[in-house]
């Protein structure tokens, strides 16, 4: 309603969309939410990767974004190509490219945001579920020191696992997304952070629900189990009765607490 916008408009600044150049000179582009009441200069940056991967944020109020906005955070949604709304040629450059191009993606769209002052280059983040946190947790394997500390929930770490229980509605989605399981087997394993677990540096928090049918929650604990052993930092909460993706009111708030907790102590 008027009302609900009026309020909404005094607390949190309304959306911008961005756009920049990939690593190729393709436009790519993106969702920034800023604090409203701090200068946009040299902020902690939180770069929020959508999952799908074939999916896209939209311009519009976000009640996530306005809870990182409001604690002094830069909240950045990258709809990296793939996305879907910016038409069919846009989305299908990520034909046969998920685990590359999207990562690239991220790290121009960051880069451009360091470049025009708006994020400190010693405070960003990054965050993703599912397909989304796989993004995530390659973005960290290429980029070994640009992102300060990373969250992750219930990321896709085996895609060979994946495609080959994947159910009916995803079924032909991998030989879109990569190409042909058997064919292209070792690219599968190249593109899965599981295989590469040793390339990963930086502090996680890790989120899982025990109950995830999609993607064992066992992918989340060999994660967490190799960065301890290497004295990195890691956290793992699994949430009882939760499955892919978290419902439960007082798992949603022990969630964000734990994220505003752990940002607090990286960024």
């Amino acid at each position: 309603t008027k009302h609900e916008n009026v309020a909404y408009a005094s607390f949190f600044n309304p959306p911008q969309h961005i756009e920049w150049k990939g690593e190729d000179g393709a436009t790519v582009y993106g969702i920034l939410y800023l604090p409203k009441n701090k200068a946009a200069e040299n902020l902690p940056l939180l770069v929020d990767v959508h999952g799908g991967p074939t999916m896209q944020r939209t311009l519009s109020e976000s009640a996530e974004a306005g809870f990182f906005t409001s604690r002094g955070y830069a909240f950045f949604q990258v709809n990296y190509r793939g996305s879907s709304g910016y038409g069919f040629r846009y989305q299908d450059a990520l034909k046969g490219k998920w685990g590359e191009l999207e990562v690239i993606d991220i790290y121009t769209g960051v880069n451009h945001l360091i470049q025009k002052g708006i994020a400190d280059v010693a405070r960003i983040a990054l965050m993703g579920n599912s397909s989304g946190g796989t993004t995530v947790l390659n973005a960290l394997r290429k980029y070994p020191g640009k992102f300060r500390c990373a969250i992750c929930s219930y990321a896709i770490g085996d895609l060979i696992q994946d495609a080959e229980q994947t159910h009916k509605f995803e079924r032909y989605y991998h030989q879109y997304l990569i190409g042909d399981l058997e064919k292209d087997r070792d690219i599968f394993q190249q593109r899965s952070p599981l295989f590469h677990v040793d390339e990963i540096q930086e502090p996680l928090l890790l989120f899982h629900g025990s109950e995830d049918a999609v993607v064992p929650p066992m992918q989340s604990q060999a994660l967490y189990d190799s960065l301890v052993k290497r004295g990195i930092p890691c956290t793992l909460k699994i949430f009882e009765n939760e499955g892919h993706g978290f419902k439960r009111e007082d798992t949603l708030r022990e969630y964000y607490v734990l994220i505003v907790n752990f940002l607090e102590r990286y960024l």
